[in-house]
């Protein structure tokens, strides 16, 4: 049995990522192959060991931010002060994440180039591995670690923003130039990939819709709520979206929840706060909710794969929101993207989601992107 190895964001705290990261290990499973998370610590991460490289550093660091970033700790001000984990949810989220099989783990860039896993092929899993404004090195998310003449597939890996710096799409080309198969996640990934790299680059869906709505739903658990309700997940906590879940509440008679791993412990009364959910209490508060209010591109992917009774994702003027946007224009759902926060219950509870529609739709991008991975494993062994 040939093994491979995924290099992506892992033991995540995030739901998204956490889901992402199973599906793809879950699928690639499912092809016959011994599959394996590589292990490598992220700076940042409250339950990871993490220590800091001079060679392997972010590609836009930045003293100032740094600078900011410690003023805000010293001062209170930084989110995990102000709205702290829920243990009961990070508990629930470490089992999840032990679902899955691990490589040694790798503390620093520096450790894991010094002595790099070996498999028969290597794979960059989804999420956004190659943003360069992120707060680690995207280098090793290249797999350059790995040894010469090695097996490399990217499978819907993320790049986050619109542009590069001319320095970043010189190492991206170079990180690039020994993968067998490149596939990205977003159309604008694509695009821009392709205007300086000799490679084909693909675009494929998220890992999430490798797997089918049964298979979600079999480790989905029903949350514990007798009455109809509307679910409000976002990624932080927001009081606009909040106020205005609120409003929808009024207008419906419907209990409002609102699932969110950083916000206030006390509603007064006036909402169902959810602090504590695990990965499959996220899946089946989104699969019962009577309507679905989010701004994350996981809520809204959930929401599709596990075909929520009704959603809408809030996108605002977000520069980062054209990979929900695509999505739902795609799937002929562009009028349930929300840029304002001044439609009615009545309006947003008007016509139905056609599903077996969007499911002709969607299944034909499901099979090209289950086609691509297979291929994609198949040519490494020849």
């Amino acid at each position: 049995m040939l093994k491979v190895g995924i290099i992506t964001i892992q033991r995540s705290s995030n739901y998204g990522a956490c889901l992402q990261c199973y599906a793809l290990y879950k699928y690639i499973e499912s092809l016959g192959y011994d599959c394996e998370i590589i292990d490598l610590h992220r700076p940042g991460v409250k339950h990871q060991q993490y220590r800091a490289s001079k060679r392997f550093i972010p590609s836009r660091y930045s003293i100032k931010k740094v600078i900011i970033e410690r003023i805000k700790k010293l001062c209170g001000k930084t989110i995990e002060q102000k709205y702290p984990r829920s243990s009961i949810r990070m508990d629930k989220i470490h089992n999840f994440n032990d679902l899955m099989n691990y490589s040694c783990p790798y503390m620093s860039p520096d450790d894991l180039y010094a002595n790099p896993p070996v498999y028969d092929i290597y794979i960059s899993g989804s999420d956004q591995l190659w943003n360069p404004t992120m707060n680690y090195c995207v280098e090793p998310y290249f797999l350059t670690f790995a040894p010469k003449g090695s097996k490399k597939v990217s499978y819907a890996t993320s790049i986050g923003v619109a542009d590069l710096q001319e320095r970043e799409k010189q190492n991206f080309k170079e990180w690039l130039s020994d993968y067998t198969s490149i596939s990205v996640r977003e159309k604008t990934a694509q695009l821009l990939l392709t205007s300086f790299v000799d490679n084909h680059i693909e675009q494929v869906l998220d890992p999430s819709f490798l797997l089918s709505k049964d298979e979600w739903l079999n480790i989905s658990v029903p949350p514990k709520i007798s009455k109809p309700y509307i679910l409000l997940f976002t990624l932080e906590y927001s009081s606009v979206l909040l106020e205005y879940s609120k409003k929808l509440k009024d207008e419906s008679g419907l209990e409002l929840v609102y699932l969110c791993w950083r916000q206030p412990m006390d509603s007064f009364g006036k909402y169902v706060v959810e602090r504590d959910a695990g990965i499959e209490e996220f899946l089946g508060y989104i699969q019962g909710a009577s309507l679905v209010i989010t701004n994350s591109f996981h809520g809204t992917v959930f929401s599709l794969i596990l075909e929520a009774s009704n959603f809408y994702t809030y996108v605002g003027n977000s520069k980062r929101s054209c990979r929900i946007v695509d999505m739902l224009t795609g799937l002929s759902l562009s009028d349930h993207v929300m840029r304002d926060l001044d439609l009615s219950y009545k309006v947003l509870s008007g016509p139905s989601i056609d599903y077996q529609k969007i499911q002709s739709v969607l299944q034909e991008s499901i099979n090209k992107s289950r086609a691509f991975i297979t291929a994609s494993l198949l040519k490494c062994n020849l």
